[in-house]
């Protein structure tokens, strides 16, 4: 559902394993003293962004497939090209917490999520959970709730003279989920969500 990107996409597919990645450029961001919370005198500030992405699929049996999977949003004064992300076997969060990291890794914008899909003759489910950040302790969970996004969606098909399928989806994001202090961390490009076909708040 998202929009065109220059990216550089790769594959490694088995009977029962998938692995891909992704390595995304989308547009720059200008901060600066009228908009965004920079200090007074500050000037404009522009920041080229990424989005890194990496997922495994394993399929135990032709009716079952589950997908776990990581992403990460940067915002860099530069464009530098972040090789610390590309090792496929790394979390990024070990990565993002390496101490001879950037001062500004600190702030990328990492998603966690998971999908599984379960077939049964001409039916099939699936379900999808993105893992934004969740609050452990119930004080913070007052102030900032937990940051997901969940979709259902089951098809059925029908045979016959006349072949047609009937299908039922349900999608929730929740309202902080691309909540962000500044723009330059906001999973969107050109002013639209990525990977989203409704947006921010939306059921």
């Amino acid at each position: 559902n998202g929009p065109p990107l220059d990216r550089l996409v790769g594959s490694l597919v088995f009977r029962r394993f998938e692995a891909r990645a992704l390595y995304a450029v989308i547009d720059d961001v200008v901060l600066d003293t009228l908009a965004d919370d920079l200090p007074s005198g500050t000037p404009p500030q522009r920041f080229h962004r990424m989005v890194i992405a990496h997922a495994v699929t394993w399929r135990p049996s032709r009716r079952f497939d589950f997908t776990l999977g990581e992403s990460i949003l940067l915002s860099r004064g530069s464009r530098t090209l972040e090789f610390g992300y590309a090792n496929p076997l790394m979390p990024y969060i070990l990565t993002q917490n390496d101490a001879d990291r950037e001062s500004g890794a600190a702030r990328d914008n990492l998603f966690v999520f998971a999908g599984a899909t379960v077939r049964g003759g001409r039916a099939r489910l699936t379900g999808e959970l993105l893992v934004d950040d969740i609050q452990l302790d119930a004080g913070d969970r007052e102030i900032t709730p937990d940051q997901l996004a969940w979709r259902l969606d089951g098809r059925v098909g029908f045979g016959g003279a006349r072949p047609m399928s009937l299908g039922v989806e349900y999608e929730r994001t929740n309202s902080f989920t691309y909540l962000r202090g500044l723009y330059t961390d906001v999973y969107q490009f050109s002013d639209e969500p990525l990977g989203s076909a409704l947006g921010p708040g939306a059921d």
